[in-house]
């Protein structure tokens, strides 16, 4: 469990995610076993406070790689596992 908790926690830090959170309360108290969990900790919670948005470019994304809308109508087309598929209406993807 510990190597899904840094590698999520390293991803959503960069993203700016507040979910980050968890991921570094589970290395603190990884950290009484395991002593590298507190330097991961540590570097995964300045990235947060950083700022994250190293990826900011991606925090549009949903699930399967489609763009979020917050737009109330949408028409055109989103990519998934290499079809098309067309979007019209008025609801959020």
């Amino acid at each position: 469990m510990l190597a899904p908790c840094i590698h999520s926690g390293f991803l959503l830090a960069r993203l700016g995610r507040p979910e980050v959170q968890s991921c570094i309360s589970g290395l603190q108290q990884y950290s009484f076993a395991y002593e590298e969990a507190a330097d991961q900790a540590n570097e995964m919670a300045r990235i947060y406070s950083a700022g994250g948005e190293e990826l900011g470019h991606m925090a549009g994304l949903g699930a399967h790689g489609r763009m979020l809308s917050l737009s109330p109508s949408t028409s055109g087309s989103v990519m998934t596992n290499g079809s098309a598929h067309e979007i019209t209406g008025g609801g959020y993807l």
